[in-house]
């Protein structure tokens, strides 16, 4: 399957009307990704909390980004999350991904969503290299 950019991904899309339009800031050097984002109560899933799938996806994203400062595209191959505390609805939270390790197919990154310098979740990831 080709992976084409039509700009509509729910959360980093600005074609999307429905989106988060997260921008994420990426750091070449440091193989670092971040941004902010304030999850609106369309993504709730308990009342005031960030459905478990979207928290999930804004950690992908945030490891993908972290890849895409090293100019590689890739797709998840898995995604390992750990829920530390509640992720609030209309909060401004803080995303954060890291390369952690570059291998002939895949790479390995982290990534964590955090409120005022605490993590509420974070994940590890490996992501198939598709091209670079």
């Amino acid at each position: 399957m080709d992976i084409q950019n039509d700009d509509s991904c729910i959360l980093c899309g600005k074609n999307n009307e429905h989106g988060l339009k997260i921008k994420f800031n990426m750091d070449k050097e440091k193989q670092m990704s971040h941004a902010f984002v304030k999850v609106s109560k369309m993504f709730n899933g308990y009342n005031g909390i960030v459905h478990g799938g979207i928290t999930c996806a804004l950690l992908d994203e945030a490891g993908f980004y972290a890849i895409m400062s090293q100019d590689i595209i890739t797709v998840t191959m898995t995604l390992n999350t750990k829920f530390k505390k509640p992720v609030p609805i209309d909060t401004d939270l803080y995303l954060e991904g890291q390369v952690i390790e570059k291998r002939s197919r895949s790479v390995i990154a982290s990534s964590k969503i955090m409120l005022n310098g605490t993590v509420l979740a974070s994940a590890v990831g490996e992501y198939f290299i598709k091209k670079s």
